[in-house]
């Protein structure tokens, strides 16, 4: 097993911040199987200009992570995460993160130089404009029908998770929101085929069991939409892990969601046109695309200096003023 040290920094943005009597704040995060560790400091709050003629807190925050290096930016994202979710929690505030380039300054055995590491987020970049027919909202709404009675619930909402799974910019709440307007169709989606279970003894029938969810939404997704069986295994173990409370955000889970994000999309957007009796030609025009793209890591030597830093990062012996997380 090779360690090495990198040092980097992260952004804490938004409208709760942590305050203290000393800065930099400095804690230590030690992961108790593998002895890894991330020193990390943060500083003093700063005013910035948010939206809307708004003040919003800006704080740095200096990692130091000891680690094998496919595990460096991994304990460098999740040491960020762990604090903006407790300010957050705390000051009951949103507050975002991003990471920065990280460096290993020391060369290691077999290297002539340090290097850096670069992370570019998958993001949403501008769409081309286009315009909704008046005519085919005319017949969406009598689709609809009654917003009150469960079908035109169910409808409304799936709209709207939709919409709102657009407008995220993190693959989880993405792929969550688009999952909550999934769900919310499955009594209006064709029923998987029935499966008998034989007889009992006596030549009694044994009662159908009735589908279950992962029955009815594969049996769309599959059958309907053409998804591979495997892929929508990977959609239903990720929504088994985001309802359980299991899944961990790393760059291994993003990577996932955004391989299953566009299958996710086509059943659902499939789904609505089908409970609206959308025709084929009408649009949306639904498919998957050629590829996709999840995060990326760059790596570079010699180690590229992001910006002047007049405050290194040093170890130090004293005592965090953070417990251990």
């Amino acid at each position: 097993m090779t360690w090495e040290t990198w040092e980097g920094s992260a952004k804490l943005t938004g409208y709760g911040a942590a305050v203290s009597d000393i800065y930099p704040i400095r804690g230590e995060r030690v992961d108790d199987a593998t002895e890894e560790r991330v020193y990390f400091e943060i500083s003093e709050p700063t005013e910035i200009s948010g939206p809307l003629d708004s003040t919003m807190y800006k704080q740095d925050l200096k990692l130091q992570v000891t680690a094998e290096p496919s595990r460096v930016q991994e304990l460098a994202m999740e040491t960020a995460l762990d604090e903006a979710d407790m300010i957050s929690f705390v000051t009951n505030r949103r507050v975002q993160v991003s990471l920065g380039g990280l460096t290993n300054s020391s060369p290691q055995a077999g290297q002539a130089e340090g290097q850096s590491m670069l992370f570019i987020r998958r993001f949403k970049g501008p769409e081309e404009p286009t315009i909704a027919d008046v005519h085919l909202l005319a017949h969406i709404t009598a689709q609809v029908g009654d917003t009150v009675n469960d079908r035109g619930r169910r409808i409304i909402r799936a709209l709207r998770w939709l919409r709102r799974a657009r407008l995220a910019d993190d693959e989880v709440e993405e792929f969550a929101s688009m999952l909550m307007g999934y769900d919310g169709l499955k009594t209006l989606l064709p029923q998987p085929p029935v499966q008998t279970e034989g007889k009992k003894k006596g030549g009694q029938k044994k009662p159908v069991s009735k589908p279950g969810i992962n029955a009815i939404l594969k049996n769309w997704a599959v059958r309907e939409c053409g998804i591979t069986p495997e892929d929508w295994k990977q959609v239903w173990d990720l929504r088994n892990d985001l309802f359980h409370g299991d899944l961990t955000e790393n760059a291994d889970t993003r990577s996932k969601l955004a391989g299953a994000i566009p299958n996710l999309r086509l059943a659902l957007g499939l789904a609505l046109k089908h409970v609206l009796q959308l025709p084929e030609s009408a649009p949306p025009h639904l498919g998957l695309p050629p590829f996709v793209i999840t995060d990326l890591q760059i790596t570079a030597s010699p180690p590229i200096k992001l910006a002047p830093d007049p405050a290194p990062f040093k170890p130090y012996d004293e005592v965090p003023d953070l417990p251990e997380t």
